[in-house]
């Protein structure tokens, strides 16, 4: 609602400036030549149109100077001890010669069910396992 206001306010302010600009033109031809225009033009009443405020430039705060702190080497390289979720899951099912299922993995992993579930979603679309019944899964 707000834009349509807007857009015909800026057409109304542009009506006015249209009628200004043809009555100063109409006193212009008149002066040259002498004639008259055939109707007189009445001005229309209407409030003057705001000018909007000139916008201020915001200056930015200094901000402090900053420190990076840099990581260790060691602490930025991937251990070779530290394991995916998805990588812990497969080694359980993999050990299991009869097949495991997700409530197992849960509980020896620690991890929530959600998680299990992903981990099981993303060895599936690996076709790295396979589902024996449901909520049981085993190598391929």
């Amino acid at each position: 609602m707000k834009e349509i206001d807007l857009a015909f306010k800026s057409f109304a302010d542009g009506l006015r400036i249209f009628a200004k600009s043809l009555e100063i033109l109409a006193d212009q031809i008149s002066a040259m030549g002498g004639v008259k225009p055939s109707s007189p033009v009445t001005p229309i009443k209407t409030a003057a149109p705001k000018k909007p405020a000139a916008a201020k430039p915001i200056k930015a705060a200094p901000q402090p100077a900053r420190t990076k702190k840099k990581k260790p080497a060691a602490a930025m390289k991937k251990t070779a001890s530290a394991k995916t979720s998805v990588e812990t899951v497969y080694d359980i099912i993999a050990r299991a010669e009869k097949g495991v299922s997700s409530a197992r993995i849960s509980a020896r992993t620690g991890y929530n069910a959600k998680k299990v579930a992903n981990a099981i979603y993303k060895l599936k679309k690996r076709d790295r396992i396979q589902t024996v019944k449901k909520g049981v899964y085993i190598r391929k």
